[in-house]
This record gives structure tokens, C-alpha cells and sequence, in this order.
């Protein structure tokens, strides 16, 4: 059966020598996951693109989809999730910004500070 929506992936074509300590990479993976689950259930989505970047020593990831969108604000009063979603980012440093709006998809853009590795 499976997720009813195709996955559009952009990846840096090289990968700097950098470190994402334990407790950033499980509140990334967890907020990643989120976002993922929240498009998946509600968005009715037929694209779900994610793309990765590297930029002065920042990860950036942005996870779009092209579903039913939603009000951020009314959301935000409603619900704990995107309330979730930001304290995780925060915690470990990061930013955050959700782009919405009725009919026109969701667009989740997150970034945390990496560590250079020295040699």
C-alpha cells in the first residue's frame, strides 16, 4: 500500500568533515520524524521533498510538502505540536520556521550548529 506520497530528496554533493553531538541528533531525528508524521496523516500530500544543506557551519534541513496547508497561528493556540517542534530545535541551539497556509502546503525549515572535526 504504502505512504501515498513520493519522497523528492536534495543532498549536499559533498559532506564536510562535522560532528552532531548525541543529544542534537535525537531531538533532529525526533523533530524530522514529527514533521514527516504530521505530512503523512494530515496534509494529503503527493510530493514530500526534504533537502539537506551545509552553510557556515549550520545543518539546514527543509521538509516541504504540497498538501491542504493549514493556519500556523491557529494551530499554534490549538494544539501542543508545533509548540513540541520548536522547544526540540531550541534546546539544542537551533532555529525554526513553519510556513503555511490553507491550500498551499507546509514548509518546515530547521537548522542546528554542527561542530568542524579538527585533524
Amino acid at each position: 500500500d504504502g505512504v501515498g506520497w513520493k519522497l523528492a530528496l536534495s543532498l549536499p554533493d559533498s559532506i564536510p568533515d562535522c560532528v552532531v553531538e548525541g543529544a542534537s541528533r535525537h531531538e533532529m531525528v525526533m523533530a524530522v520524524k514529527e514533521v514527516v508524521n504530521n505530512a503523512s496523516k494530515h496534509s494529503g500530500c503527493q510530493v514530500l521533498q526534504f533537502e539537506v544543506r551545509i552553510i557556515s557551519g549550520l545543518l539546514s534541513l527543509c521538509i516541504a510538502d504540497d498538501g491542504c496547508g493549514f493556519e500556523v497561528e491557529q494551530s499554534e493556540e490549538k494544539g501542543n505540536g508545533l509548540f513540541q517542534l520548536k522547544r526540540r530545535i531550541t534546546s539544542i541551539g537551533g532555529e525554526i520556521r513553519v510556513i503555511s497556509e490553507p491550500s498551499k502546503g507546509t514548509r518546515v525549515a530547521f537548522s542546528i550548529p554542527l561542530k568542524t572535526i579538527t585533524m
